[in-house]
């Protein structure tokens, strides 16, 4: 038999007494030749001519691509995912849920609704025969769509407005913020938490227990006392039908309501009225507070330090010792400045309804003692003002407050930190809390900028149907302040527009965005990366989003190839039977800019040509590729590797295969012998 000498590439498989010519891989299909590449399947009697992978559906030949599923006997063309609607062409991308005999087109996820083609983004929910247009999520109240934002709760058949976290009050819609409980067929406005109390509204703040068929209004805890409504903090016990009024602990001492604080001991049938602790003392009761203990019969009264400064006595509370007989009055810390004591104390206890002031920690600034407190304390409807530190601006007292606290429906102002910014003092807020309707301006960070003030926000939050401006960060260009966002958020229908980086380029301020949103059918452009090009803004994109049937052009990175801006795309994206050319790496040979591509994509049934990689042979820019596809009839030729062999590039390929009584000559390696190229293969000779 004559020697055939077949030129090929990649893989060749054999098949019967046919040569098969081709690449990636063949199947062999009974006694036809199966031309093609990545992955063919053999389906029937019929050769499947195709790429990335090709399913088996029945008689039909699928062409596809990423993924394509089978669709009864229909052929469904398109790209990550197609699902099998009955016998609809799905055609689609990022995910395509099966919507009943209905084509749907979308994107990141969409909900089969009934017979309706869901169009949207982030996450659509079905939402009966309505088609609910959205962002991040969208709850099914009936037969309404919900149009909304982070989180949107069913609410019956009434449509929730709102941000947070929005709960389901009956018919009623609940506008809100933190958290709001479902209370009968009322709607509970409030924040931190909001307990339901049967049909009354609760209104306030840290947590609210349910006291039977009353409001309890109150912070810290408050406990459900029979029928009665406790009004207090810390703890509340339920002590039968009477209300505990108190704070930190209460104890129920039989029939008897145990006013008082920190703890307090059953000392028999008596009250025991007192606080932190209580030392035993011989025959003395101790009064203070830190603790109580039970002696005997008898009460002590007492605190919880004590220090002995030389023969005087320190009247305080932290801790209380026994000296002999005698009660030691004092305090938790006695700073000593010079020859004067520093009295002081370390918490603000509530005694009753009495407050008690005292200090936390005392700075000695100079021959100056500074007070102050920790922190704020709600008592009954009284607001105590405190500091939390204190900083010293040269001789200056700088008051300040660590945060705001809600009390009640007044609003407590204060500061988080204090920057001091040569003799003056910057007063700022660490968050913007919701109060009602009103919106609680204040400040994160305070830049100082110079000598002036950068004043900002760290969020930009949602109060009710009103957009707050704010910024989370405050870069300092020049002596220019660059006010930005940190993400655009969608008020209503209104896109609010922000920056999440902002570039100095010299003296000038460059805007831009971090992604691209989908606003309904519209595009937001916008930038993740601004690349300084010279003195030029490159203008770019992260990823190309699909937008309907419409393509948005934009790029990954860009390449400063000497003064010129490289424009390029990371993949190319099929939109549709549209080829959306661009370069996932651009090569700079020298001077030249070269353009490539990393894959080569089948856009229906036209070649994209490209390149994997560019090998730079001397000052020739070699093109090539790494696998050779097969687009419908026609041939890809190209290279697996490029040997550079001296002055002259090689091409050729890989591994040659013996076909039944073929041989295949390749090349698997060059050698370089001198300046001649040597190529070495073997002939393969078989006797019929």
């Amino acid at each position: 038999l004559s020697t055939l000498l077949f030129y090929g590439w990649p893989r060749l498989y054999s098949l019967g007494h046919t040569v098969v010519y081709g690449w990636p891989r063949l199947y062999s299909l009974g006694h036809t030749v199966v031309y093609g590449w990545p992955r063919l399947y053999w389906l029937g009697h019929t050769v499947v001519y195709g790429w990335p992978r090709l399913y088996s559906l029945g008689h039909t030949v699928v062409y596809g691509w990423p993924r394509l599923y089978s669709s009864g006997h229909t052929v469904v063309y398109g790209w990550p995912r197609l699902y099998s609607l009955g016998h609809t062409v799905v055609y689609g991308w990022p995910r395509l849920y099966s919507l009943g005999h209905t084509v749907v087109y979308g994107w990141p996820r969409l909900y089969s609704l009934g017979h309706t083609v869901v169009y949207g983004w982030p996450r659509l929910y079905s939402l009966g025969h309505t088609v609910v247009y959205g962002w991040p999520r969208l709850y099914s109240l009936g037969h309404t769509v919900v149009y909304g934002w982070p989180r949107l709760y069913s609410l019956g058949h009434t449509v929730v407005y709102g941000w947070p976290r929005l709960y389901s009050l009956g018919h009623t819609v609940v506008y809100g913020w933190p958290r709001l409980y479902s209370l009968g067929h009322t709607v509970v406005y409030g924040w931190p938490r909001l307990y339901s109390l049967g049909h009354t509204v609760v209104y306030g703040w840290p947590r609210l227990y349910s006291s039977g068929h009353t409001v309890v209004y109150g912070w810290p805890r408050l406990y459900s006392s029979g029928h009665t409504v406790v009004y207090g903090w810390p703890r509340l016990y339920s002590l039968g039908h009477t209300v505990v009024y108190g704070w930190p602990r209460l104890y129920s001492l039989g029939h008897t309501v145990v006013y008082g604080w920190p703890r307090l001991y059953s000392s028999g049938h008596t009250v025991v009225y007192g606080w932190p602790r209580l030392y035993s003392l011989g025959h003395t009761v101790v009064y203070g507070w830190p603790r109580l203990y039970s002696l005997g019969h008898t009460v002590v009264y007492g605190w919880p330090r004590l220090y002995s400064l030389g023969h005087t006595v320190v009247y305080g509370w932290p801790r209380l010792y026994s000296s002999g007989h005698t009660v030691v009055y004092g305090w938790p810390r006695l700073y000593s400045s010079g020859h004067t004591v520093v009295y002081g104390w370390p918490r603000l206890y509530s005694l009753g309804h009495t407050v008690v002031y005292g200090w936390p920690r005392l700075y000695s600034l100079g021959h100056t003692v500074v007070y102050g407190w920790p922190r704020l304390y709600s008592l009954g409807h009284t607001v105590v003002y405190g500091w939390p530190r204190l900083y010293s601006s040269g001789h200056t007292v700088v008051y300040g407050w660590p945060r705001l606290y809600s009390l009640g429906h007044t609003v407590v102002y204060g500061w988080p930190r204090l920057y001091s910014l040569g003799h003056t003092v910057v007063y700022g807020w660490p968050r913007l809390y919701s109060l009602g309707h009103t919106v609680v301006y204040g400040w994160p960070r305070l830049y100082s900028s110079g000598h002036t003030v950068v004043y900002g926000w760290p969020r930009l939050y949602s109060s009710g149907h009103t957009v707050v401006y704010g910024w989370p960060r405050l870069y300092l260009s020049g002596h220019t302040v660059v006010y930005g966002w940190p993400r655009l958020y969608l008020s209503g229908h209104t896109v609010v527009y922000g920056w999440p980086r902002l570039y100095s380029l010299g003296h000038t301020v460059v805007y831009g965005w971090p992604r691209l949103y989908s606003l309904g059918h519209t595009v937001v452009y916008g930038w993740p990366r601004l690349y300084s090009s010279g003195h030029t803004v490159v203008y770019g994109w992260p990823r190309l989003y699909s937008s309907g049937h419409t393509v948005v052009y934009g790029w990954p990175r860009l390449y400063s190839s000497g003064h010129t801006v490289v424009y390029g795309w990371p993949r190319l994206y099929s939109s549709g039977h549209t080829v959306v050319y661009g370069w996932p790496r651009l090569y700079s040979s020298g001077h030249t800019v070269v353009y490539g591509w990393p894959r080569l994509y089948s856009s229906g049934h036209t070649v994209v040509y490209g390149w994997p990689r560019l090998y730079s042979s001397g000052h020739t820019v070699v093109y090539g590729w790494p696998r050779l596809y097969s687009l419908g009839h026609t041939v890809v030729y190209g290279w697996p590797r490029l040997y550079s062999l001296g002055h002259t590039v090689v091409y050729g390929w890989p591994r040659l295969y013996s076909l039944g009584h073929t041989v295949v000559y390749g090349w698997p390696r060059l050698y370089s012998s001198g300046h001649t190229v040597v190529d070495v293969a073997k002939c393969f000779t078989t006797q019929n």
